[in-house]
Parts: C-alpha cells; sequence; structure tokens
C-alpha cells in the first residue's frame, strides 16, 4: 500500500514537473511563434493587397488612357464637323440646297463611324435644326417634320452656357425618341460642341455614341486572368459593371446599370472623397476597391454630366477569393498556423517527456544533436573528458571527417583552430571563447571560420559536455583599407588572417623557389546557394578545393578564408606549365563540378594572379597584388583571369582615389564646365556649343572625364553629375540671354545610365522648364553605343525629348558598331562624326571613309556635324561635302563661359 502510494506520488511529481515544463517553456514559445506567424501573416496579406492593388492601378490606367484616346477622337469628330465647308454653309445661307448638303455631310459621317447612333444639330433655343439616325450601318437621314424640341434636356442647357471649342459628356444613358425609350434598348452616351458664330451661340452639335463601345473599352481589359477582380465605371446615376454584362440588348438596363440607390454604402463612401482624392483606395466588407477619376489630358474645357467631375474607374477584389488565387501557402491554408502550433506542442512535449525519463548527458546531448541536424552550422560535442561523442553532416561535409573517423578523440588532434583555447578556465553562462580560427580539412585544404565554443553545466557547475559552433568567418576579405606608409597600400586582408596565412605560405616556398598566387572569387553565389541542398551546400568548399587540389596535385596549398574566395599558392618552376595553361584546366576542371541533387549549374569566377619575384618578395605582397588584380578584373570583365602588373596596381589606386574624391567634388563645387563653338561650315556663324565637365580637384589635379564618368556610373554618382552640370548650364546662360539667338543650340553629353533613367531625364526636362531658356535650345548627345542597344526603348526616349523640344545627336559615331543602315531606324536629330574621320586628312588620310560615311548619312536624311577640324583643308574638305556643322578648334578650343562671352562675336563672324 505504501509503495503504491509512493509511485503515485512519483507520478503526481512527474506530471507536474512536466506541467511546469510546458508552462515555463512550451507555452511562451507557442505564443512567440504564433506571434512570428501572424507577423508573416500579416506582411503576407499587405504584399497581397499591394500587389492586386498595383494591378488594379496598371488595368484603369490603361482604360482611362484608352477612354481619353475615344474623348479625345470624338471631340475631333465634332470640330470636323463644325468646320466643314458644308455646315459653315448652311450657317451662311440656310437655303434648301445647303441643308441637303449638311445632312449628306452628316450621313457620311456617321457612315463611316459604325458606333455612331446619331448626329444632330440643334438651334439655339434646343430645337433640333437637322438630324441623321444611324443603326447597324443604316443611314436615316430624319424628315424636318419629324424633328423634336430638346430644350428641356440637360444636355441642351448645358450647352448653351459652355464656351466655344469645348466638349460636353452626358451619363450612360437609353435613346429616347419622341418622349419613349427606343426597344430594343440602346445605350448611348451624348457628346456635343456649342457653335458659336461673331462670339454668339446660335446652337450645338451632339452625337449620339453607342455606349457598349465604352464598355467593351473595359471588357478588353478584363481582369483576366485575375477573375477575383471587378471593374465598373461610375457616372451621376448608374455604377457600369462589366463583370455581370449581359450583351443582348434587352439585358442591358437589367444587368449592366445599376441604379445609385442599390449600391449606397459604395455611392456614398466615393462622393465623400472624390471631392478630395483623385483617386484612393479602401475596403468594404470583404471587398477592395480602389478608384480613379478620369484623367483628362488635354487642356480642352470638358464638362461631364455629374457636377462634382469626371466618370469615375471603379476596380475592385473580393479579398477571399484573392487569397484563394495566391499561391503563399501562409495565405491560402490558415489553419497551417494550428498544425504549426499542435506539431510544435507535440514535439516539445516529447522532448520534455524525454529529458524528464532520461535525465542524462547522453540524451540531452542526443537532443541537441538531432535539433544541430536542421543548422546550416557545423556542430561538434564533446563529453566532459573532451572527446568526441557527436557532430552534425554539416560539420562532417564541412571537414571531410566522418564521425567514426574522430568519435572518442580530442579535436585538437584533428583541429588546429582548438589547440589554442583553454576548455579548463572559468566560464560565464556556458560561454568560453569565439573568434576567427583557421582549419585544415582532411583533404589539406586550409579553411576560416568563425568557432564559438560553449560548455553545459550541471550540479556544482560541473562541466557535462562541451559544444562547438563553426559558422562563416567574420573577416573583411575583398575590402581594401588604405594605410600611409611611405606609399598608397591596398590591404585586402586583416592582420589576424595574415598573420596566420603569410607564415603557412612563406614556410612552404622558403628559399629562392618561385611560386605564384591566384586568388579565386566565386561569384553569383546567392543564385547558386539557392538551387544547392543543404548538404551540397555545406560540401561546396570542400567540392571546389579538391578540384584546386588535384590540379595542383599535391604541390601547393588551397587555403579558403571564406566560401566563395580561394587563395592558392603553387610552385611555379615545378608546375612547368604556363599560366594560360594552367587556368584553362582550372575553367575546365570548375565547369566539369556536378552535384547529385542539383540540376546542372554553373559557377562564374574570375581569378587575380601575381608571381613571386616579378610581384613581390613575401606572401603578404604577393596576396594583395592578386587581389589587386582580381579588383581591375572586375572592371575589366574582359576575361577570367589577370595577372598583376604595376599599371594594374598604379590603375587600381587611381580609381580608388577618384571614387572616394567623387563626393568631396560635389561638396566643394570642383565640376566646372568649358564650352566649345559648333558652327556652320559654309557661313562658319556659330550655330551652338557643346558644354564640357571638367574635374579640378586638389590632390589630383585635372582629371580626365574619360577616367572619372565610367567611376561615377559605377558608384551611381553620374544622375547627380547630370543635374549639377544642367544646373551650372542654365546659370550661365540665363545671364546672357541676349547674347544668344533664338536657333542657338546648347549640347549636353549623357552617359547610357543617364538616358536610360526615365526619373532623371524627366528631372532634366522640368528644370530646363523652370528656367529662362527654351527647350527647342538644348540638345542631348548619346554615344552611338547607347543607342543601338534596344532601339524600340531608345526610340522611345527619344520621342519623350521630342515632344518636348529636345533635340538629340548621335556623338562620337563610328567608334561603336552599329551601321548607318541600322541608325537610319532612329528618330534622331543630328549625326556628330568622330574626330578620327578627318584627323589625319591631308596628310595619311584622303577621306575616302568620311566620304562614304557622309553619303550615306545624306540617304537616310539626318543632319550632320563633324568634329575635331583643326586646319583649313579640312574645313574646306568638309564644305565640299556638303557637311552642315563643324567643331573644333578651328572654330574655337572649350573655354570657361566668360571667355566664350568675349569671343562670342568674334567666332558668329
Amino acid at each position: 500500500m505504501i509503495k503504491i502510494g509512493d509511485s503515485m506520488s512519483k507520478l503526481l511529481a512527474s506530471i507536474e514537473t512536466i506541467l511546469k515544463r510546458i508552462l515555463i517553456f512550451v507555452l511562451p514559445l507557442l505564443v512567440l511563434l504564433n506571434w512570428g506567424y501572424q507577423e508573416i501573416f500579416d506582411s503576407q496579406y499587405e504584399l497581397m493587397l499591394v500587389k492586386n492593388e498595383t494591378r488594379q492601378r496598371e488595368i484603369i490606367a490603361i482604360i482611362d488612357y484608352h477612354l481619353n484616346k475615344t474623348f479625345e477622337s470624338l471631340h475631333t469628330d465634332l470640330n470636323l464637323i463644325k468646320n466643314s465647308d458644308e455646315f459653315q454653309d448652311y450657317l451662311s445661307n440656310p437655303n434648301a440646297e445647303n441643308y441637303n448638303n449638311m445632312l449628306q455631310m452628316f450621313a457620311r459621317v456617321a457612315k463611316s463611324k459604325s458606333y455612331f447612333r446619331q448626329i444632330r444639330y440643334l438651334d439655339a433655343s434646343g430645337m433640333e435644326a437637322a438630324r441623321v439616325n444611324s443603326h447597324k450601318q443604316i443611314i436615316e437621314l430624319v424628315a424636318s417634320d419629324k424633328l423634336q424640341d430638346k430644350a428641356d434636356r440637360y444636355y441642351t442647357k448645358t450647352l448653351q452656357n459652355m464656351e466655344n471649342e469645348s466638349l460636353y459628356i452626358s451619363d450612360f444613358d437609353l435613346n429616347i425618341e419622341n418622349g419613349h425609350v427606343v426597344i430594343p434598348y440602346e445605350p448611348i452616351v451624348r457628346f456635343g460642341t456649342p457653335v458659336f458664330m461673331d462670339g454668339k451661340y446660335i446652337g450645338s452639335i451632339i452625337i449620339n455614341y453607342d455606349g457598349l463601345t465604352l464598355v467593351n473599352i473595359l471588357e478588353k481589359y478584363d481582369s483576366q486572368p485575375y477573375n477575383f477582380m471587378k471593374l465598373g465605371l461610375l457616372d451621376k446615376n448608374h455604377l457600369i459593371s462589366l463583370n455581370i454584362l449581359q450583351k443582348e440588348g434587352t439585358g442591358f438596363i437589367d444587368s449592366l446599370l445599376f441604379s445609385i440607390n442599390e449600391n449606397d454604402d459604395l455611392y456614398r463612401i466615393i462622393r465623400e472623397k472624390r471631392n478630395n482624392n483623385v483617386r484612393e483606395s479602401f475596403m468594404l466588407e470583404n471587398e477592395y476597391y480602389y478608384y480613379s477619376k478620369i484623367d483628362l489630358n488635354d487642356k480642352t474645357d470638358t464638362r461631364f454630366e455629374e457636377t462634382s467631375g469626371p466618370w469615375i474607374l471603379i476596380s475592385s477584389f473580393n479579398i477571399p477569393s484573392a487569397l484563394e488565387a495566391e499561391a503563399n501557402m501562409i495565405l491560402k491554408h490558415p489553419m497551417i498556423r494550428f498544425i504549426l502550433l499542435f506539431l510544435v506542442f507535440l514535439f516539445s512535449l516529447i522532448i520534455i517527456i524525454i529529458i524528464h525519463l532520461k535525465e542524462d548527458e547522453h540524451m540531452l546531448l542526443l537532443a541537441s544533436g538531432y535539433i544541430s541536424e536542421s543548422t546550416h552550422d557545423g556542430v561538434i560535442i564533446t563529453d566532459s573528458k573532451k572527446q568526441v561523442i557527436y557532430c552534425n553532416k554539416v560539420f562532417e561535409n564541412t571537414f571531410g571527417y566522418e564521425f567514426n573517423q574522430i568519435k572518442g578523440k580530442e579535436p585538437k588532434v584533428f583541429l588546429n583552430g582548438m589547440n589554442n583555447i583553454d576548455l579548463g578556465k572559468d566560464t560565464k553562462d556556458g560561454f568560453i571563447w569565439a573568434g576567427n580560427v583557421w582549419d585544415q580539412t582532411e583533404g589539406g585544404t586550409f579553411i576560416l571560420k568563425y568557432l564559438q565554443v560553449q560548455v553545459v553545466l550541471k550540479k556544482h557547475q560541473k562541466p557535462v559536455y562541451y559544444i562547438g559552433i563553426y559558422s562563416e568567418a567574420k573577416a573583411n576579405t575583398l575590402e581594401s583599407s588604405p594605410e600611409q606608409k611611405g606609399a598608397l597600400i591596398l590591404k585586402y586582408l586583416d592582420d589576424q588572417l595574415m598573420s596566420f596565412i603569410n607564415p603557412l605560405f612563406n614556410k612552404e616556398f622558403q628559399g629562392d623557389n618561385k611560386y605564384a598566387i591566384i586568388t579565386i572569387k566565386i561569384y553569383d553565389y546567392s543564385n547558386l546557394r539557392n538551387s544547392l541542398t543543404q548538404s551540397e551546400e555545406s560540401r561546396f568548399v570542400s567540392i571546389i578545393s579538391n578540384v584546386f587540389k588535384n590540379i595542383l596535385n599535391q604541390g601547393g596549398l588551397v587555403t579558403a578564408p571564406t566560401s566563395t574566395l580561394f587563395v592558392l599558392a603553387l610552385p611555379f618552376s615545378k608546375q612547368q606549365k604556363q599560366i594560360n595553361e594552367l587556368m584553362n584546366e582550372i575553367d575546365t576542371a570548375i565547369a566539369s563540378v556536378r552535384f547529385a541533387g542539383s540540376k546542372d549549374i554553373h559557377i562564374n569566377y574570375l581569378s587575380g594572379i601575381a608571381i613571386s619575384g616579378d610581384h613581390g618578395t613575401n606572401a603578404s605582397e604577393l596576396i594583395n597584388h592578386s587581389f589587386i588584380a582580381l579588383e581591375a578584373l572586375i572592371k575589366l570583365k574582359k576575361s577570367k583571369y589577370l595577372i598583376f602588373d604595376n599599371s594594374i596596381f598604379e590603375s587600381v589606386v587611381q580609381d580608388r582615389t577618384i571614387r572616394d574624391q567623387i563626393d568631396n567634388g560635389f561638396f566643394h563645387d570642383e565640376f566646372s564646365v568649358v564650352y566649345q563653338a559648333q558652327k556652320d561650315s559654309h557661313t562658319l556663324k556659330t550655330t551652338g556649343v557643346e558644354a564640357l565637365v571638367r574635374w579640378n580637384n586638389p590632390t589630383l589635379g585635372n582629371i580626365s572625364p574619360i577616367h572619372f564618368i565610367p567611376i561615377m556610373e559605377e558608384s551611381n554618382k553620374i544622375q547627380k553629375l547630370g543635374r549639377y552640370i544642367l544646373d551650372i548650364i542654365i546659370n550661365d546662360f540665363e545671364n546672357a540671354l541676349e547674347m544668344i539667338p533664338k536657333d542657338f543650340k546648347i549640347s549636353i553629353n549623357l552617359s547610357n545610365q543617364e538616358f536610360n533613367d526615365k526619373t532623371l531625364i524627366s528631372e532634366l526636362i522640368a528644370r530646363i522648364g523652370e528656367s529662362k531658356l527654351k527647350p527647342s535650345q538644348f540638345c542631348f548627345e548619346i554615344t552611338e553605343t547607347t543607342l543601338v542597344e534596344n532601339i524600340e526603348h531608345t526610340n522611345g526616349i527619344i520621342d519623350y525629348l521630342h515632344d518636348n523640344d529636345i533635340y538629340v545627336a548621335i556623338d562620337d559615331f563610328g567608334t561603336g558598331y552599329s551601321s548607318l543602315s541600322y541608325l537610319k531606324n532612329l528618330r534622331s536629330d543630328k549625326l556628330k562624326i568622330d574626330r578620327m574621320f578627318i584627323k589625319d586628312y591631308p596628310y595619311s588620310d584622303d577621306g575616302t571613309i568620311l566620304k562614304a560615311i557622309v553619303s550615306m548619312a545624306k540617304e537616310i536624311g539626318i543632319k550632320i556635324i563633324v568634329e575635331g577640324v583643326e586646319e583649313e583643308e579640312q574645313l574646306k574638305f568638309i564644305q565640299h561635302q556638303n557637311c552642315e556643322e563643324f567643331q573644333g578648334y578651328y572654330g574655337s578650343k572649350p573655354v570657361a563661359f566668360e571667355e566664350f562671352l568675349k569671343i562670342m562675336p568674334k567666332i558668329s563672324n
């Protein structure tokens, strides 16, 4: 009986312990997990709303555009009718012949426009003076005795009070004749314009337009493939809904036009918002709405029947339906949350029970081992005697050791990084040590990892086991840090890394043995990583290292400071291969790498090479020089490897110095503009200037645009330079407007980045518009290679510039890869022929190529300007070829604006 009582007490105590642990550990975990899941759900939910609203905005914008085009076309048709000879003759002399001619003209227009239902002319009193009906291409000239009095109609009264050339647009309505609705139902929209004579209103022209034609614009851009979206159009009295449209005529009033009173909540919300906002989104019950007033693009006085403004386009989607359509499992299946919480609870309960029943080091270690299998870090665990009792798969894949090989051994026997760590020192909260360590894999590769060592303590602070966690190294690589020690040094590996790798390489290659350092960088690793399994990812360094080891054939060293960076050292004299042969072998070997669990993948890499004796005397110098070659190659991108030389060092240093000085250049206004005249080849009159940027830096002196423009493009500073230069040009010429002829052109060079940046182009156009200069006085010069990349895209930007009265010239023609037959499809205004085609004339160049270019350009019909004209004979040559303009030292060298103003009268003559 006592034993039964003791067992029951133990059982109750165990249950109490388990419940406490659930309360202390599991419940907060579930709350935290539920909160995290809700955060993810909310973010995905918001993303879904934003994504679908973007779709709504795109569809509405397209429909808006086509409606505007329809309005513009109808306004044009009304004005053509109003200004026609037949109509004007009738107004001047309303006799029978002119009346008949006007009716015939109405009939011709109606016949050509299948969507016109009526064309009418109402006199000043509102009485129909003439009418033509059109139905299914049957034209009816309405007799005068059947004409109706429309004086009491809203559109008649509205048009009587509108300005000349204005446009009236009615609401959707049904066609009414003699007070009766026409059957079958004919939805129409009336478009009208007032008619004036000698400044006095004398009547109006009205077109009854097929309403279904307008609705078909909505239908063309129906929400497919998003079948949960709905489209609609709201006028003063009706909501036109496409999604329940019945196309048979008699169903129109029931299925297409809804009385506003039947949609009170929707109408009330839009009415409240439309007075303040042109467009807005909102939610009503389970529907997400986005509305936008029709944006009238032209400046014509347009009046809708709705007094508060134009029609409103509406798009909505049902939120539950949108969630159902999502591929995102979190949004599509809400039950996942509860299943996940239940599984976590069940898993936690099992772990708690296991720990409680097996309260010893082995079971606790086993649980830790299961958990560690899910991590991307390598984990190794020892017992209190510091003998290995566990490692996970990531550790095995990283270092090449299987658990059975190292079981029972001390880590310091096979891991160098453990040798300098004191596992017996005092600990705080289980933490012993953390830092970067170099360790050698079983295959002999030295890899750099970040190691954290922790100890698990039991009663009386007694160690139970030690845990080592290996993750990606926390080190600065491929980041140069300049140090001033008599000369600029580019330092790529920090002192801790060099303190290990330098003696390692120097020891391997003692004496006069010549050796090479090859630094290899793997690119696009983030994309590559997405194609790998977790096991393949952890073995990636080992696989690539083995490729290098096999090539070196045990005759060198392979180190891996990171998962994507490898530094190789090999005896150059022993290799008996030229560098290019070695690199071809490396390229072939990397290309042949395959991963069993993944599809075929391509490994992209670049490498820099430095050779002892030629490029340095110790490992530190050679490693840095190989990194410098690698950095230069990243910029050049012309091959997969580059051998260091001093010019590369100077180039990299110069580039980095320029990059570091750019912000100071803007801050201290070091950039300036000089102007070189462009002249008429025959009259020698100055027709314009080319604005050329200059940079005078206190440290570097005068820096050529050839050097700093590409660096600005790389560092995304070129747009800032474009705005900066334009401000200088505008400030210069605004102070000398009286000296500049009306047809004077200011040419500005745009880089590829600038030309393809629509936002920047818009900003430059806006800045010109704010100035006192005219847009037509500007010409944007774009290099030939920029223009030929995508002709359709290029012409779109050129058209945009032309729409804003800005000219476009093709600069440096002949230096790229285009042909005149290609360029004829470009809508540019001027062709600038590069100086290389004139500079040697008449000495070593007879001008044959220039003649050919000019001849073909003349066939295209594009204006020509020749650059680099420096002698009188060169000028006479291009005059003989009928080239319109020239630029060069013969006309004027590039000068500051003040100097340009002084010589302006001189160079103009």
